[in-house]
């Protein structure tokens, strides 16, 4: 500059980079922490490391359940602690359970002809034959039969 002084450069404390530097990599730091340690922390160990089952596993599981359901019915009604009416009840909910628990879909609150709006045939026909021993004026019907239907809408291949 014409006419004028110049004056140094000023003199920093080397400590100034230092502390840069941390805090850079403090940062960094913080970054890859919040981003891995939700990773680590979710991550099962152990027994917990099960992997889950494959789908056709747990269907199979579930449908293993609702048949010694449908069998407990069967025996309850042999030994007499449950009348035509009550097995039939059941036997109905035990098939409604099952569909939602298989597929999803809540039909325990279903009447008749939802049922087959809802496109569940097999399922409308197994609870049609159930009605007329569970609403009926006078409890009718095989519980034996009633429970084959039962068993054929576990196992069948729409589920």
């Amino acid at each position: 500059m014409p006419g004028g002084e110049y004056y140094p450069l000023a003199d920093f404390s080397p400590w100034w980079a230092v502390i840069a530097v941390a805090l850079v990599l403090l940062a960094a730091a913080w970054y890859a922490f919040v981003i891995w340690f939700p990773r680590w922390k979710h991550r099962p160990r152990g027994a917990a490391a099960i992997p889950e089952p494959a789908p056709w596993q747990r269907q199979q599981r579930i449908s293993e359940h609702y048949l010694a359901e449908i069998d407990r019915v069967e025996r309850d009604y042999a030994d007499g602690r449950v009348d035509v009416r009550a097995a039939h009840v059941r036997l109905a909910e035990i098939v409604r359970r099952y569909t939602l628990e298989a597929r999803g879909i809540p039909t325990l609150p279903m009447t008749l002809q939802e049922l087959r709006q809802a496109r569940l045939p097999e399922l409308a026909e197994v609870v049609q034959g159930l009605y007329p021993s569970e609403f009926g004026a006078e409890a009718s019907g095989s519980v034996h039969g009633s429970a084959q239907a039962a068993r054929r809408a576990v196992t069948s291949a729409w589920n």
